[in-house]
Protein backbone atom coordinates (compact mmCIF):
# COMPACT_ATOMS: atom_id res chain seq x y z
CA UNK A 1 0.00 0.00 0.00
CA UNK A 2 3.12 2.46 -0.05
CA UNK A 3 2.64 3.32 -3.50
CA UNK A 4 5.29 5.95 -4.95
CA UNK A 5 3.08 8.13 -6.78
CA UNK A 6 4.46 10.89 -5.47
CA UNK A 7 7.11 13.60 -6.14
CA UNK A 8 10.95 12.40 -5.02
CA UNK A 9 11.60 14.69 -1.50
CA UNK A 10 14.62 15.64 -3.61
CA UNK A 11 17.20 15.99 -1.09
CA UNK A 12 15.34 15.35 2.34
CA UNK A 13 16.40 12.61 4.29
CA UNK A 14 13.79 9.79 5.38
CA UNK A 15 14.29 10.21 8.92
CA UNK A 16 13.62 14.30 8.44
CA UNK A 17 9.97 13.81 6.78
CA UNK A 18 7.38 14.80 8.86
CA UNK A 19 4.98 12.23 10.63
CA UNK A 20 1.45 12.91 9.45
CA UNK A 21 0.15 10.04 11.91
CA UNK A 22 -0.95 10.39 15.38
CA UNK A 23 0.71 7.90 17.72
CA UNK A 24 -2.64 6.47 17.66
CA UNK A 25 -3.13 6.01 14.11
CA UNK A 26 0.83 4.33 14.68
CA UNK A 27 -0.97 1.42 17.03
CA UNK A 28 -4.01 1.08 14.19
CA UNK A 29 -1.36 0.58 11.75
CA UNK A 30 0.22 -2.31 14.28
CA UNK A 31 -3.08 -3.79 14.42
CA UNK A 32 -4.08 -4.32 11.04
CA UNK A 33 -4.35 -8.01 9.90
CA UNK A 34 -3.15 -9.58 6.94
CA UNK A 35 -6.19 -10.20 5.65
CA UNK A 36 -7.44 -6.60 5.71
CA UNK A 37 -3.85 -5.64 4.04
CA UNK A 38 -4.54 -8.29 1.10
CA UNK A 39 -8.23 -6.80 0.87
CA UNK A 40 -7.04 -3.16 0.72
CA UNK A 41 -4.63 -4.17 -2.16
CA UNK A 42 -7.45 -5.87 -4.25
CA UNK A 43 -9.57 -2.78 -3.80
CA UNK A 44 -6.81 -0.68 -5.29
CA UNK A 45 -6.17 -2.95 -7.88
CA UNK A 46 -9.87 -2.89 -9.09
CA UNK A 47 -9.75 0.85 -8.64
CA UNK A 48 -7.52 1.10 -10.95
CA UNK A 49 -9.34 -1.29 -13.45
CA UNK A 50 -12.13 0.71 -12.84
CA UNK A 51 -11.11 4.11 -13.36
CA UNK A 52 -8.90 3.06 -15.79
CA UNK A 53 -12.29 1.92 -18.27
CA UNK A 54 -14.17 5.34 -16.96
CA UNK A 55 -11.09 7.43 -18.65
CA UNK A 56 -10.92 5.21 -21.56
CA UNK A 57 -14.65 4.97 -22.58
CA UNK A 58 -14.37 8.84 -22.17
CA UNK A 59 -11.17 9.44 -24.16
CA UNK A 60 -12.71 6.93 -26.89
CA UNK A 61 -16.34 8.88 -27.24
CA UNK A 62 -14.86 12.46 -27.24
CA UNK A 63 -11.38 11.92 -29.23
CA UNK A 64 -11.32 8.46 -31.04
CA UNK A 65 -8.05 7.65 -29.46
CA UNK A 66 -6.45 9.29 -25.82
CA UNK A 67 -3.72 10.78 -27.84
CA UNK A 68 -5.56 13.37 -29.69
CA UNK A 69 -6.93 14.50 -26.37
CA UNK A 70 -3.00 16.08 -25.62
CA UNK A 71 -2.18 17.41 -29.18
CA UNK A 72 -1.88 21.13 -29.52
CA UNK A 73 -4.44 23.37 -29.08
CA UNK A 74 -5.95 20.98 -26.28
CA UNK A 75 -6.63 22.85 -22.64
CA UNK A 76 -3.87 21.26 -19.71
CA UNK A 77 -7.04 19.93 -17.93
CA UNK A 78 -9.83 18.22 -19.00
CA UNK A 79 -12.90 16.93 -16.77
CA UNK A 80 -15.99 14.84 -17.20
CA UNK A 81 -19.05 14.34 -15.09
CA UNK A 82 -19.74 11.00 -13.07
CA UNK A 83 -22.59 12.19 -11.67
CA UNK A 84 -25.72 14.18 -13.15
CA UNK A 85 -25.84 17.39 -11.17
CA UNK A 86 -30.13 17.46 -12.28
CA UNK A 87 -30.30 14.02 -10.30
CA UNK A 88 -28.63 14.04 -7.29
CA UNK A 89 -30.43 11.12 -5.75
CA UNK A 90 -29.23 8.78 -8.62
CA UNK A 91 -25.39 7.48 -7.49
CA UNK A 92 -22.34 8.38 -9.49
CA UNK A 93 -20.79 6.26 -11.45
CA UNK A 94 -17.87 5.00 -9.53
CA UNK A 95 -20.50 3.91 -6.74
CA UNK A 96 -22.84 2.17 -9.30
CA UNK A 97 -19.73 0.22 -10.02
CA UNK A 98 -19.11 -0.34 -6.57
CA UNK A 99 -22.54 -1.49 -5.80
CA UNK A 100 -21.97 -3.92 -9.08
CA UNK A 101 -19.00 -5.75 -7.73
CA UNK A 102 -18.95 -8.66 -6.62
CA UNK A 103 -16.24 -8.01 -3.84
CA UNK A 104 -16.63 -5.15 -2.75
CA UNK A 105 -19.76 -1.97 -1.44
CA UNK A 106 -19.19 1.28 -1.12
CA UNK A 107 -19.20 1.11 2.57
CA UNK A 108 -15.95 -0.02 1.69
CA UNK A 109 -14.84 3.26 1.22
CA UNK A 110 -14.36 3.96 4.91
CA UNK A 111 -13.04 0.45 6.15
CA UNK A 112 -10.50 1.62 3.02
CA UNK A 113 -9.56 5.04 4.76
CA UNK A 114 -8.26 2.86 7.59
CA UNK A 115 -5.95 0.85 5.56
CA UNK A 116 -4.49 4.06 4.07
CA UNK A 117 -4.35 5.70 7.57
CA UNK A 118 -2.20 2.96 8.81
CA UNK A 119 -0.09 2.66 5.94
CA UNK A 120 0.99 6.38 5.54
CA UNK A 121 2.07 5.96 9.36
CA UNK A 122 3.72 3.19 8.63
CA UNK A 123 5.46 4.82 5.84
CA UNK A 124 6.27 7.75 7.51
CA UNK A 125 7.89 6.18 10.70
CA UNK A 126 9.96 3.76 8.77
CA UNK A 127 12.76 4.00 5.46
CA UNK A 128 10.54 2.42 2.99
CA UNK A 129 11.11 5.18 0.36
CA UNK A 130 12.38 8.72 0.36
CA UNK A 131 9.84 9.49 -1.95
CA UNK A 132 6.04 10.94 -0.52
CA UNK A 133 2.54 8.72 -0.11
CA UNK A 134 -0.59 9.65 -1.40
CA UNK A 135 -2.40 6.60 -0.15
CA UNK A 136 -3.56 9.07 3.14
CA UNK A 137 -4.95 11.63 1.07
CA UNK A 138 -6.49 8.72 -1.37
CA UNK A 139 -8.05 7.13 1.72
CA UNK A 140 -9.68 10.28 2.72
CA UNK A 141 -10.87 11.55 -0.43
CA UNK A 142 -12.27 8.05 -0.98
CA UNK A 143 -14.34 8.16 2.66
CA UNK A 144 -16.16 11.52 1.92
CA UNK A 145 -16.56 10.45 -1.73
CA UNK A 146 -18.96 7.89 0.45
CA UNK A 147 -20.41 9.97 2.89
CA UNK A 148 -20.69 13.86 1.34
CA UNK A 149 -24.24 14.08 -0.24
CA UNK A 150 -24.60 15.00 -3.78
CA UNK A 151 -26.60 18.00 -2.82
CA UNK A 152 -23.80 19.83 -1.71
CA UNK A 153 -20.93 18.00 -3.88
CA UNK A 154 -19.99 17.20 -7.50
CA UNK A 155 -18.41 14.19 -8.45
CA UNK A 156 -16.26 14.17 -11.33
CA UNK A 157 -12.98 13.16 -12.78
CA UNK A 158 -10.46 15.23 -13.84
CA UNK A 159 -7.47 14.41 -16.61
CA UNK A 160 -4.04 15.99 -16.11
CA UNK A 161 -1.84 16.86 -19.20
CA UNK A 162 1.43 15.49 -17.39
CA UNK A 163 3.74 13.36 -19.32
CA UNK A 164 5.95 10.01 -17.41
CA UNK A 165 8.75 8.73 -18.47
CA UNK A 166 8.13 5.40 -16.77
CA UNK A 167 4.08 5.03 -15.14
CA UNK A 168 3.62 1.93 -13.54
CA UNK A 169 3.01 -1.05 -16.17
CA UNK A 170 -0.40 -1.88 -14.67
CA UNK A 171 -1.85 1.72 -15.57
CA UNK A 172 -3.78 1.76 -19.39
CA UNK A 173 -1.27 3.22 -22.25
CA UNK A 174 -2.79 6.59 -21.74
CA UNK A 175 -1.73 7.38 -18.09
CA UNK A 176 1.65 7.58 -19.92
CA UNK A 177 0.86 11.13 -20.77
CA UNK A 178 -2.31 12.00 -18.81
CA UNK A 179 -2.79 11.39 -14.87
CA UNK A 180 -6.69 10.77 -13.87
CA UNK A 181 -7.98 12.12 -10.47
CA UNK A 182 -11.19 11.68 -8.62
CA UNK A 183 -12.52 14.54 -7.46
CA UNK A 184 -15.25 15.75 -5.22
CA UNK A 185 -16.30 19.75 -5.55
CA UNK A 186 -18.06 21.16 -2.81
CA UNK A 187 -20.25 23.61 -4.38
CA UNK A 188 -21.69 25.20 -1.30
CA UNK A 189 -18.93 25.84 0.93
CA UNK A 190 -20.10 28.15 2.93
CA UNK A 191 -19.82 26.45 6.44
CA UNK A 192 -17.12 24.78 5.94
CA UNK A 193 -15.78 28.87 5.61
CA UNK A 194 -17.51 29.59 8.41
CA UNK A 195 -15.62 26.35 10.19
CA UNK A 196 -12.85 28.65 9.41
CA UNK A 197 -14.32 32.14 10.69
CA UNK A 198 -14.78 30.57 13.66
CA UNK A 199 -11.47 29.78 14.81
CA UNK A 200 -10.71 33.35 15.53
CA UNK A 201 -11.55 35.97 17.60
CA UNK A 202 -12.93 38.56 14.82
CA UNK A 203 -11.82 39.95 11.41
CA UNK A 204 -12.78 42.44 8.36
CA UNK A 205 -13.67 41.43 5.14
CA UNK A 206 -13.29 44.60 3.13
CA UNK A 207 -14.17 45.65 -0.69
CA UNK A 208 -15.20 47.81 -3.32
CA UNK A 209 -17.50 44.75 -5.16
CA UNK A 210 -19.45 42.90 -2.28
CA UNK A 211 -22.76 43.93 -3.31
CA UNK A 212 -25.40 42.70 -2.57
CA UNK A 213 -24.33 41.99 0.67
CA UNK A 214 -26.59 39.53 2.10
CA UNK A 215 -25.90 37.09 -1.04
CA UNK A 216 -22.54 37.70 0.21
CA UNK A 217 -22.96 36.91 3.79
CA UNK A 218 -25.18 33.69 2.80
CA UNK A 219 -22.38 32.58 0.64
CA UNK A 220 -18.93 33.21 1.87
CA UNK A 221 -19.76 31.53 5.65
CA UNK A 222 -20.93 34.99 7.10
CA UNK A 223 -24.13 33.99 7.67
CA UNK A 224 -24.45 30.84 9.25
CA UNK A 225 -22.13 32.80 12.44
CA UNK A 226 -24.89 34.64 13.04
CA UNK A 227 -27.34 32.08 13.45
CA UNK A 228 -27.87 30.78 17.37
CA UNK A 229 -26.46 27.39 17.79
CA UNK A 230 -26.60 25.06 21.12
CA UNK A 231 -22.87 23.49 20.61
CA UNK A 232 -19.81 25.43 19.63
CA UNK A 233 -18.30 24.17 15.86
CA UNK A 234 -15.75 21.30 16.57
CA UNK A 235 -14.13 20.67 13.35
CA UNK A 236 -16.57 21.08 10.37
CA UNK A 237 -20.48 20.40 10.04
CA UNK A 238 -22.20 17.48 8.67
CA UNK A 239 -22.14 17.31 5.16
CA UNK A 240 -25.13 18.64 3.28
CA UNK A 241 -26.14 21.19 6.57
CA UNK A 242 -28.08 24.11 4.95
CA UNK A 243 -26.89 27.52 5.20
CA UNK A 244 -28.11 29.17 8.25
CA UNK A 245 -28.79 25.90 10.52
CA UNK A 246 -24.50 24.98 11.29
CA UNK A 247 -23.77 24.32 14.84
CA UNK A 248 -21.85 27.38 15.58
CA UNK A 249 -22.34 29.32 18.46
CA UNK A 250 -23.75 32.76 17.37
CA UNK A 251 -20.97 35.44 16.46
CA UNK A 252 -21.80 38.87 15.52
CA UNK A 253 -21.82 39.98 11.64
CA UNK A 254 -22.30 43.98 11.15
CA UNK A 255 -22.24 45.21 7.82
CA UNK A 256 -21.07 49.00 6.55
CA UNK A 257 -21.36 50.45 3.36
CA UNK A 258 -19.77 53.99 2.40
CA UNK A 259 -20.41 55.62 -0.76
CA UNK A 260 -17.25 56.81 -3.22
CA UNK A 261 -16.29 60.03 -1.74
CA UNK A 262 -14.35 61.17 -4.79
CA UNK A 263 -15.83 64.32 -6.07
CA UNK A 264 -18.77 63.15 -8.87
CA UNK A 265 -18.32 65.57 -10.89
CA UNK A 266 -14.48 64.02 -11.68
CA UNK A 267 -16.45 60.86 -13.45
CA UNK A 268 -18.74 59.98 -15.59
CA UNK A 269 -20.87 56.87 -15.69
CA UNK A 270 -22.64 55.20 -18.42
CA UNK A 271 -24.41 52.34 -19.58
CA UNK A 272 -24.75 52.13 -23.46
CA UNK A 273 -28.78 50.41 -24.97
CA UNK A 274 -26.85 48.48 -27.06
CA UNK A 275 -28.55 44.58 -27.77
CA UNK A 276 -27.28 41.83 -25.72
CA UNK A 277 -23.90 40.81 -26.40
CA UNK A 278 -24.51 37.13 -26.44
CA UNK A 279 -22.71 34.73 -28.25
CA UNK A 280 -26.03 34.18 -30.54
CA UNK A 281 -26.33 37.72 -30.80
CA UNK A 282 -22.41 38.65 -31.75
CA UNK A 283 -22.03 35.68 -34.08
CA UNK A 284 -18.52 34.68 -35.10
CA UNK A 285 -15.47 37.44 -34.54
CA UNK A 286 -15.07 38.64 -37.94
CA UNK A 287 -12.94 41.56 -38.90
CA UNK A 288 -15.22 41.35 -42.57
CA UNK A 289 -17.83 44.19 -41.91
CA UNK A 290 -20.32 42.45 -43.89
CA UNK A 291 -19.63 39.24 -42.46
CA UNK A 292 -20.36 40.64 -39.00
CA UNK A 293 -23.92 40.31 -37.48
CA UNK A 294 -26.06 43.31 -36.69
CA UNK A 295 -25.10 43.47 -33.17
CA UNK A 296 -21.12 42.93 -33.88
CA UNK A 297 -21.33 45.89 -35.77
CA UNK A 298 -22.80 48.04 -33.44
CA UNK A 299 -20.40 47.01 -30.45
CA UNK A 300 -17.19 47.70 -33.38
CA UNK A 301 -18.41 51.46 -34.04
CA UNK A 302 -19.06 51.93 -30.34
CA UNK A 303 -15.43 50.45 -29.22
CA UNK A 304 -13.73 52.31 -32.14
CA UNK A 305 -15.49 56.20 -30.73
CA UNK A 306 -14.86 55.08 -27.45
CA UNK A 307 -11.06 54.00 -28.06
CA UNK A 308 -10.70 56.77 -30.00
CA UNK A 309 -11.50 59.06 -27.32
CA UNK A 310 -8.44 60.67 -25.51
CA UNK A 311 -6.44 59.11 -22.98
CA UNK A 312 -5.35 55.69 -21.73
CA UNK A 313 -8.43 53.19 -22.27
CA UNK A 314 -9.13 49.51 -20.39
CA UNK A 315 -11.31 47.38 -22.67
CA UNK A 316 -12.59 44.22 -21.01
CA UNK A 317 -14.05 41.89 -23.05
CA UNK A 318 -16.28 38.51 -22.44
CA UNK A 319 -13.30 36.00 -23.03
CA UNK A 320 -9.52 36.12 -24.52
CA UNK A 321 -11.33 35.08 -28.08
CA UNK A 322 -13.24 38.70 -28.06
CA UNK A 323 -10.42 40.32 -26.51
CA UNK A 324 -8.48 39.46 -29.78
CA UNK A 325 -11.35 40.39 -32.07
CA UNK A 326 -11.38 43.68 -30.72
CA UNK A 327 -7.39 44.27 -30.60
CA UNK A 328 -7.08 43.38 -34.14
CA UNK A 329 -10.17 45.61 -35.23
CA UNK A 330 -9.51 48.49 -33.32
CA UNK A 331 -5.97 48.48 -34.16
CA UNK A 332 -6.69 48.95 -37.58
CA UNK A 333 -9.67 52.21 -36.57
CA UNK A 334 -7.74 54.05 -33.67
CA UNK A 335 -4.22 56.07 -33.93
CA UNK A 336 -2.88 54.99 -30.45
CA UNK A 337 -1.00 51.84 -29.73
CA UNK A 338 -3.27 48.83 -28.76
CA UNK A 339 -2.48 46.21 -26.47
CA UNK A 340 -4.06 42.87 -26.02
CA UNK A 341 -3.54 40.59 -22.92
CA UNK A 342 -4.11 37.11 -23.32
CA UNK A 343 -3.83 34.40 -20.93
CA UNK A 344 -0.22 34.26 -19.98
CA UNK A 345 2.29 34.34 -16.74
CA UNK A 346 2.79 36.94 -14.67
CA UNK A 347 5.96 38.29 -16.38
CA UNK A 348 4.12 38.91 -19.76
CA UNK A 349 1.66 40.41 -17.90
CA UNK A 350 4.11 42.33 -16.20
CA UNK A 351 5.83 43.57 -19.33
CA UNK A 352 2.30 44.52 -20.75
CA UNK A 353 1.49 46.50 -18.33
CA UNK A 354 4.58 48.57 -18.15
CA UNK A 355 4.12 49.74 -22.17
CA UNK A 356 0.93 50.33 -21.10
CA UNK A 357 1.23 52.83 -18.01
CA UNK A 358 4.28 54.47 -19.88
CA UNK A 359 1.70 55.58 -22.97
CA UNK A 360 -0.52 58.20 -22.35
CA UNK A 361 -2.75 57.62 -25.54
CA UNK A 362 -3.17 53.86 -25.79
CA UNK A 363 -5.94 51.12 -25.41
CA UNK A 364 -5.35 48.21 -23.24
CA UNK A 365 -7.91 44.90 -24.44
CA UNK A 366 -8.39 42.34 -21.81
CA UNK A 367 -10.95 39.66 -20.49
CA UNK A 368 -13.31 40.22 -17.71
CA UNK A 369 -12.07 37.02 -16.03
CA UNK A 370 -9.02 38.10 -16.57
CA UNK A 371 -6.13 39.78 -13.81
CA UNK A 372 -5.63 42.94 -15.11
CA UNK A 373 -8.85 44.33 -14.00
CA UNK A 374 -8.40 43.30 -10.45
CA UNK A 375 -6.23 44.05 -7.95
CA UNK A 376 -4.00 46.10 -10.11
CA UNK A 377 -3.76 49.99 -9.33
CA UNK A 378 -4.50 51.98 -12.28
CA UNK A 379 -3.61 55.16 -10.29
CA UNK A 380 -2.19 58.85 -11.65
CA UNK A 381 -2.75 59.38 -15.30
CA UNK A 382 -3.03 55.15 -15.70
CA UNK A 383 -5.75 55.23 -17.06
CA UNK A 384 -8.52 56.92 -18.50
CA UNK A 385 -11.59 54.89 -19.57
CA UNK A 386 -12.76 51.91 -18.25
CA UNK A 387 -14.98 49.39 -20.14
CA UNK A 388 -16.64 46.44 -19.96
CA UNK A 389 -18.45 44.52 -22.85
CA UNK A 390 -21.44 42.16 -22.46
CA UNK A 391 -21.97 40.40 -18.97
CA UNK A 392 -18.51 38.44 -17.76
CA UNK A 393 -20.91 35.08 -17.05
CA UNK A 394 -18.70 32.47 -16.62
CA UNK A 395 -19.13 29.21 -18.73
CA UNK A 396 -22.09 27.44 -17.31
CA UNK A 397 -21.57 24.34 -19.90
CA UNK A 398 -19.64 21.84 -17.86
CA UNK A 399 -21.39 19.49 -14.95
CA UNK A 400 -19.52 21.61 -12.11
CA UNK A 401 -21.11 25.03 -13.17
CA UNK A 402 -24.58 22.96 -13.57
CA UNK A 403 -23.95 21.47 -10.27
CA UNK A 404 -23.00 24.79 -8.27
CA UNK A 405 -26.30 26.80 -9.79
CA UNK A 406 -28.48 23.14 -8.72
CA UNK A 407 -27.24 23.45 -5.44
CA UNK A 408 -27.77 27.02 -4.90
CA UNK A 409 -31.22 26.50 -5.83
CA UNK A 410 -31.83 23.64 -3.36
CA UNK A 411 -30.14 25.57 -0.78
CA UNK A 412 -30.03 29.08 -0.85
CA UNK A 413 -32.77 30.35 -3.11
CA UNK A 414 -35.11 31.76 -1.65
CA UNK A 415 -37.82 32.86 -4.27
CA UNK A 416 -36.39 36.06 -4.40
CA UNK A 417 -33.51 34.67 -6.71
CA UNK A 418 -32.59 31.67 -8.26
CA UNK A 419 -29.24 29.62 -8.09
CA UNK A 420 -27.89 30.97 -11.49
CA UNK A 421 -28.58 34.40 -9.72
CA UNK A 422 -26.11 33.32 -6.61
CA UNK A 423 -24.00 31.66 -8.54
CA UNK A 424 -23.36 33.10 -11.98
CA UNK A 425 -25.34 36.34 -12.40
CA UNK A 426 -24.34 38.13 -9.11
CA UNK A 427 -20.89 37.16 -9.66
CA UNK A 428 -20.51 38.23 -13.03
CA UNK A 429 -21.69 41.56 -12.13
CA UNK A 430 -19.03 41.84 -9.56
CA UNK A 431 -16.14 41.17 -11.96
CA UNK A 432 -17.70 44.07 -14.30
CA UNK A 433 -17.32 46.54 -11.12
CA UNK A 434 -14.20 45.16 -10.41
CA UNK A 435 -13.19 46.33 -14.15
CA UNK A 436 -14.85 50.21 -14.09
CA UNK A 437 -12.99 50.17 -10.53
CA UNK A 438 -9.57 50.36 -12.58
CA UNK A 439 -10.45 53.90 -13.24
CA UNK A 440 -11.34 57.17 -10.44
CA UNK A 441 -8.60 55.63 -7.81
CA UNK A 442 -8.01 59.07 -5.92
CA UNK A 443 -9.96 62.14 -5.42
CA UNK A 444 -7.68 64.39 -8.21
CA UNK A 445 -8.29 61.75 -11.15
CA UNK A 446 -11.13 62.37 -13.75
CA UNK A 447 -12.10 59.49 -15.79
CA UNK A 448 -15.29 57.49 -17.54
CA UNK A 449 -16.98 54.15 -16.73
CA UNK A 450 -18.51 52.74 -19.36
CA UNK A 451 -21.18 48.98 -19.20
CA UNK A 452 -21.83 48.31 -22.62
CA UNK A 453 -24.40 45.88 -22.92
CA UNK A 454 -28.43 46.78 -22.55
CA UNK A 455 -28.65 43.88 -19.59
CA UNK A 456 -27.36 46.66 -17.17
CA UNK A 457 -30.07 48.84 -17.27
CA UNK A 458 -32.89 45.85 -17.70
CA UNK A 459 -33.91 44.18 -13.89
CA UNK A 460 -35.63 41.13 -14.49
CA UNK A 461 -34.99 37.42 -16.00
CA UNK A 462 -32.34 39.19 -18.45
CA UNK A 463 -30.76 41.49 -17.15
CA UNK A 464 -28.40 42.50 -14.66
CA UNK A 465 -29.32 45.96 -13.35
CA UNK A 466 -31.07 44.45 -9.99
CA UNK A 467 -27.66 43.43 -9.02
CA UNK A 468 -25.82 47.13 -9.17
CA UNK A 469 -25.83 48.82 -5.89
CA UNK A 470 -28.27 51.40 -5.09
CA UNK A 471 -25.38 54.21 -5.52
CA UNK A 472 -24.28 52.73 -8.91
CA UNK A 473 -27.89 52.43 -10.35
CA UNK A 474 -28.24 56.12 -9.39
CA UNK A 475 -25.04 57.33 -10.59
CA UNK A 476 -24.83 54.85 -13.68
CA UNK A 477 -26.76 56.97 -16.80
CA UNK A 478 -28.07 55.28 -19.82
CA UNK A 479 -27.33 56.45 -23.35
CA UNK A 480 -27.21 55.91 -26.64
CA UNK A 481 -24.52 54.68 -28.50
CA UNK A 482 -24.62 58.10 -30.72
CA UNK A 483 -24.09 60.26 -27.73
CA UNK A 484 -20.61 59.10 -27.21
CA UNK A 485 -18.66 61.56 -29.10
CA UNK A 486 -20.75 63.94 -27.44
CA UNK A 487 -20.72 62.89 -23.89
CA UNK A 488 -17.17 62.74 -23.81
CA UNK A 489 -16.76 66.04 -25.15
CA UNK A 490 -19.03 67.85 -22.54
CA UNK A 491 -16.93 65.94 -19.96
CA UNK A 492 -13.20 66.15 -20.88
CA UNK A 493 -13.96 69.84 -22.13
Amino acid sequence: MSTTTGRPTNNRQPSARPRRCSSGSQTQARALSTDSLERAIAFTEWLIDTVGELVQTYLEDQYDYWTAAIGDGRPATDSFDLEDPAAPDTPDRLTQRLRQSDQFSPDYLQLFETVCTAAAAIHDETDISTRETACLEAGQTLARWHTADSVSHHREMVLEHSPHAQPPTQLPDWAKSITARLHLFNTIPSDRVAAIYDEVGGGIVMSATLTPLEEYKQTAGLAPLEQPATDNLAGTPPAGTPIGESPVDSRPVVTRTYDLAFPAQRRASWILDLPSYTKRNRGAPTQEWGQMTPTRKQYARALGEIAGSQGNHLVAMPNYAEAEWAGEWLDAQVDKPVYVDQSSGADETTALLGSFFQADHAVLITSSLGTVTEGIDYDGDKLHCATVVGVPYRNIATGRAQAIIESYDREVADGSQSGFDTAVGIPAVRKARQAIGRVIRGPAERGVRILLDERYAQTGKYGVGQYLSPAEAAEFRTIDSDMLSFGFEQFWD
